[in-house]
Formats: C-alpha cells, sequence, structure tokens
C-alpha cells in the first residue's frame, strides 16, 4: 500500500484566502489522488481544504485526517504538538494500525510539504525510522497572509529555522 503524508504551511485563519494550504491540496488532487490504491494522510487544514473542495475523495476513504493540532505562534511553534515531528510521528502511527506494514520493514512514504519544509521533513520522517521520498513538483509560493509569521518569506522561515535547530535537537527530533 502506499501512504502520501501531507504537511501544512502556512495556513491562513480564514480558509477562502489562498494561501499555501490551496497549493498543496492541488498538488494533492494533480498528483497523489491519481495514484492507484495509494492512501493520503493529511494534517487538519489541507485535509479541511480538501472536504470543502473535493468531498468525493473523502468518500472514498482515500485521505485521512492526522489530528495532532497546528504549529503556531501562540504555542510557541515549537517542539510540541502540531510541529512536524509530532505530525509524521501520528501519520506513522495510523499507518501501523492501517496493518500495511509491520515495525522491522522500511515505511516507505511519500511526503507531501512546502519546497522549504521538505529538508526538515525528510530529515525527521528518517529519525522516525520512514523510508521517505519527496513528491515531485512541490509548492513553492509564500503568502503573506499567512497566520505562521515564519511561512511569510524565505527569510523568515530560515530564520525560524536556524533558531528551532537546537532545541530541536535537544529534544531528540532532528
Amino acid at each position: 500500500m502506499l501512504f502520501a503524508i501531507v504537511l501544512d504551511f502556512g495556513y491562513t485563519r480564514d480558509p477562502t484566502i489562498p494561501s499555501t494550504i490551496h497549493d498543496l491540496g492541488e498538488h494533492v488532487l494533480t498528483y497523489e489522488a491519481q495514484t492507484r490504491g495509494s492512501i493520503i494522510l493529511a494534517q487538519s487544514a489541507t485535509y479541511a481544504h480538501l472536504c470543502r473542495q473535493h468531498p468525493d475523495l473523502v468518500h472514498t476513504g482515500r485521505i485521512k485526517e492526522i489530528r495532532v493540532g497546528q504549529s503556531s505562534a501562540e504555542n510557541g511553534g515549537g517542539i510540541q504538538d502540531g510541529d512536524t515531528y509530532h505530525v509524521l510521528r501520528e501519520a506513522q502511527r495510523m499507518i501501523l494500525r492501517h496493518n500495511c506494514t509491520s515495525s522491522e520493514k522500511p515505511m516507505l512514504v511519500t511526503l507531501v510539504a512546502h519546497r522549504l519544509h521538505m529538508p526538515r521533513a525528510l530529515r525527521q520522517a528518517r529519525l522516525l525510522g520512514m523510508s521517505p521520498i519527496a513528491a515531485a513538483y512541490l509548492p513553492t509560493k509564500l503568502y503573506r497572509e499567512a497566520e505562521q509569521w515564519w511561512c511569510r518569506s524565505a527569510f523568515l522561515w530560515y530564520l525560524r529555522e536556524c533558531v528551532r535547530y537546537f532545541p530541536l535537537k535537544l529534544a531528540k527530533q532532528i
């Protein structure tokens, strides 16, 4: 069974405002949903977008929500529920519960994320014992309306990545 894990990035308070979530949703529909037999595990904002825009995909049972919250400025965007590591860990549990793989075999997954997010997502997925493959044609656009300040520009993203490196390292999440 093939699994695609979709990681939220740059969501907005108002889901009708164009954002990276829309870009991720379109990527899922264009590429991941076309793979016969694949199951898409999507973080909350992308899942909600797909439910609103394409309920047919949800009714097929091919998309499941990863429910661990969101990393936000209010919760520090740090090393707790909602960050990439915890989303990937919950996705891993969902795959194991689906009984398609055992913990001894390499868990091959496709990761879908914003291009800036992908290097850390791949590293953290490997740390959890997955064998991740980065999806092709990832979204690259950044939106100034993003709720997460670090998703508004490449400079802010890299600034946050630098600041968070040591806390993530100490927490053994990178």
